[in-house]
């Protein structure tokens, strides 16, 4: 398990952390980034909202906790 770069375009930073998270908890398992931009509910342009995000994690079977200042 490695780093992620934000490819193709820079604007996916919530999908490549989430992206490295996946790869730790289902390693044997290949996201795309199409899959991670629907799975995450990410708008390309417009952000990725954390709590959609942590939603379609859970949806994997992945328990989940936010914690916000």
């Amino acid at each position: 398990m490695g780093l992620e770069r934000c490819i193709p375009d820079d604007m996916r930073c919530v999908q490549s952390c989430f992206r490295m998270v996946l790869k730790y908890f289902l390693p044997d398992r290949e996201f795309t980034w199409e899959e991670l931009d629907e799975l995450l509910h990410a708008q390309i342009g417009k952000g990725t909202w954390w709590h959609g995000a942590l939603l379609g994690i859970e949806k994997l079977g992945i328990q989940t906790k936010l914690i916000e200042p």
